[in-house]
């Protein structure tokens, strides 16, 4: 009888948890006899794509039952299995520092592997290779380099070339990836300062939750595809997470009593740190804190309101000074940024060779003019995608629901959701797809605190209605922590395969070009490339977002160098340049193979030429100044 009724017990126990994992099972399956897999097209800025509506909408669906049944499984294993108790304690006896350090670890690790075995070391976007450029020019004490001979044929989206080549982005980020360029690897630099966010995220979260619910918020930082991928790539958002989370925990540390001189100095210094990566991100979510942080000083004796005002106004004062200063050297005034001024020179340019054209700025123009119509479509298409992406969840932000601000403070802490979203609505661009809508990625930061929250209050909730003897109510204590675990466990089960497969497939048809220039063995050689530099041929239908081939480095050093294709009879007039090496013509058959045709060979019309638009000197305007700067 006792054995049966323990029998009972274990399967009462475990047969959730089991039907929850059939129900992922029975997603795959799902999704390989009616939708192809999950095979995501992607390629979108701003609106979500057919396939990834398809795909969200059916892993709602399943991923929500198969989470509910698994953390139901796993609350009522902790209650009545005698692990819960056990488990509790045992989380609870880790020292915070031995977390700190293992998730610092893991938050290098996890995207280093992503960028080997799924990315392959290559880019998802055109901004990675412009920012390296951008670091190597720091690495070797400039701002800008000359721009080259016959400068048509370096013209790149994002950079501007002038007479002078930099890029258009401002200079925090480049400058955290010099160490990389003295290394020889760019590429582990975000990996490094993912894993240097882990100890600002825990001991804000230590704060505001303690330090039980401070580890969960490490893991599920570490357990975010968004967040891991980004770190895996060489774009600028990992640095800026990082940035914002160290300027919080300087935050509330200036709010203790015994508040040192360096936490007032850190909430400005880590602000201008994230203001010279991504200024947007930190006026958004920087301003709020800075606003708190100016509040409290009401609160601060007079003996100490001195020393606090001096170290929080020096970095302030600081940073404005470099911001005007860089501004003067790169752009010829204190008052125009790299933005700005490359926007000019797209226009002065002609827009060739720039990804953008006059049709698009007025198109820009006439949207900018409905703003108002457009907040919620582009503010919808933002948080939806956001939803899915962050964690994988059928809602990444199902327990903010649950978060009480009160005595945690309003201003700081949600605030920021709402800035971030008006900020990005004027270029009404929510950011490429391939791992999130990325310019919103740093809303990661408040998400995750709110998170934390609103796990605990649902906790506390849960753990009053627990007292009642029966079964159901034993088990309900442990159900926001096993609802938890089952969110992480489910995504990584069927949201997280099909997001890497994308990649995957956007990594195939990113490296046909590299792949070719391997395959053929060449060096010292200058590729004229088309446009686009890769097509969507490996991976179709999933899409990707590099168009432009790398930019090479400041010297152009680089054993091959990758140029704009023109024309035969224009390319040869480079070639004297650079007579140590031998020019290629890159071009794409019908069946999406990639051949690099020897421009010695070539006869004129054997390539086609590029768009006259593009490539015409006499498109250029006539308000600009001394056309032979542009001839090639």
């Amino acid at each position: 009888m006792r054995r049966a009724r323990d029998a009972g017990r274990v399967w009462w126990c475990t047969w959730p948890t089991l039907a929850g994992l059939f129900v992922l099972v029975a997603f795959h399956w799902t999704a390989a006899a009616f939708f192809d897999g999950f095979v995501l097209d992607l390629g979108s800025i701003a609106l979500p794509t057919p396939r990834y509506l398809r795909f969200v909408g059916v892993w709602s669906v399943f991923g929500a039952v198969s989470a509910a049944l698994i953390a139901l499984g796993l609350a009522r294993l902790a209650a009545y299995g005698g692990l819960g108790n056990e488990f509790r304690a045992w989380w609870r006896s880790w020292p915070d520092w031995q977390w700190i350090g293992l998730g610092c670890a893991a938050g290098l690790l996890v995207p280093l592997a992503i960028r080997r075995f799924v990315l392959h070391g290559m880019p998802l976007t055109d901004d990675e290779s412009v920012y390296r450029f951008a670091a190597r020019l720091l690495a070797s004490g400039r701002l800008r380099a000359p721009s080259p001979p016959l400068k048509l044929f370096f013209d790149h989206a994002f950079m501007s070339n002038d007479g002078h080549l930099y890029s258009q982005y401002f200079l925090g980020w480049p400058a955290l990836m010099v160490p990389g360029v003295w290394l020889g690897n760019t590429g582990v630099m975000n990996p490094i300062y993912s894993g240097l966010t882990v100890p600002p995220l825990f001991l804000v979260a230590r704060r505001l939750v303690g330090s039980a619910w401070a580890k969960a918020a490490v893991v599920l930082y570490l357990a975010s595809p968004m967040l891991m991928v980004a770190a895996a790539t060489e774009m600028s958002h990992t640095s800026c997470l990082m940035a914002i989370a160290w300027m919080t925990w300087c935050f509330l540390r200036s709010r203790d009593a015994d508040a040192p001189w360096w936490s007032h100095a850190g909430v400005t210094a880590f602000f201008a740190l994230a203001f010279f990566v991504r200024p947007w991100v930190a006026l958004a979510l920087g301003l709020p804190v800075l606003a708190a942080w100016v509040l409290d000083r009401r609160a601060t004796r007079r003996a100490d309101l001195a020393p606090s005002l001096a170290a929080f106004i020096v970095p302030a004062v600081l940073c404005g000074v470099l911001f005007l200063a860089l501004n003067l050297a790169m752009n010829g005034s204190a008052w125009i940024t790299p933005y700005g001024r490359y926007l000019t020179y797209m226009k002065e340019n002609g827009y060739r060779f720039s990804g953008s054209s006059d049709l698009v700025e007025r198109s820009f123009r006439f949207r900018f003019d409905r703003s108002l119509m457009q907040i919620p479509l582009f503010s919808g298409a933002a948080l939806f995608r956001l939803n899915f992406d962050l964690f994988g969840w059928p809602s990444s932000l199902l327990f903010i629901a649950f978060a009480g601000l009160r005595g945690h403070g309003w201003l700081w802490l949600p605030l920021p959701l709402f800035f971030l979203l008006v900020a990005y609505l004027v270029p009404f661009d929510v950011g490429v797809d391939s791992f999130g809508p990325v310019h919103y990625l740093e809303l990661a930061w408040p998400i995750l605190l709110l998170t934390m929250l609103g796990l605990r209050a649902l906790s506390q909730r849960v753990a009053l209605a627990a007292l009642h003897p029966s079964r159901f109510r034993a088990s309900l204590q442990f159900l926001p922590a096993a609802l938890l675990a089952a969110l992480i466990l489910t995504a990584a089960g069927g949201f997280v395969p099909v997001r890497l497969d994308a990649l995957a497939r956007q990594t195939d048809s990113i490296m046909m070009p590299f792949d070719a220039v391997a395959a053929a063995g060449l060096h010292q050689a200058v590729v004229f490339s088309p446009s686009p530099f890769a097509r969507a041929c490996r991976g179709a239908p999933t899409n990707h977002f590099v168009y432009w081939w790398p930019v090479n480095d400041p010297d152009l050093s680089e054993d091959v160098l990758w140029v704009n294709h023109i024309s035969v009879e224009a390319n040869r007039r480079l070639m004297p340049y650079f007579p140590q090496r031998r020019g290629y013509v890159m071009t794409w058959g019908k069946d999406c193979s990639v051949r690099l045709r020897p421009l010695d060979d070539l006869r004129p019309r054997d390539v086609p030429d590029a768009p006259r638009s593009l490539a015409d000197p006499d498109s250029i305007p006539a308000t600009h100044g001394p056309a032979t700067v542009f001839r090639y």
